[in-house]
């Protein structure tokens, strides 16, 4: 929201946290398969690719033309 706002992007922590992304769309229909099927043992559905909190930011900075980020005064900016 900060981003469409056109505010600086507040970042907490070190901006090094890593986390994977997947469409909701795609979980849902990978759910219904795995329901639909024979198959019983553990199985991931997801991504496997992760992305740091500072790389996501970049991308939200690009596409909304943000031009800063704004580090959290309680958290290392590293």
């Amino acid at each position: 929201m900060q981003a469409l706002r056109g505010e600086a992007l507040t970042i907490h922590g070190n901006r090094q946290q890593a986390r994977s992304f997947c469409y909701v769309d795609d979980l849902i229909e990978g759910l219904i398969r795995l329901m639909n099927s024979d198959y019983r043992r553990p199985i991931n559905i997801g991504n496997q690719n992760e992305f740091t909190i500072l790389e996501l930011a970049e991308l939200i900075r690009q596409k909304s033309q943000s031009i800063t980020f704004d580090c959290s005064q309680r958290f290392a900016c590293g």
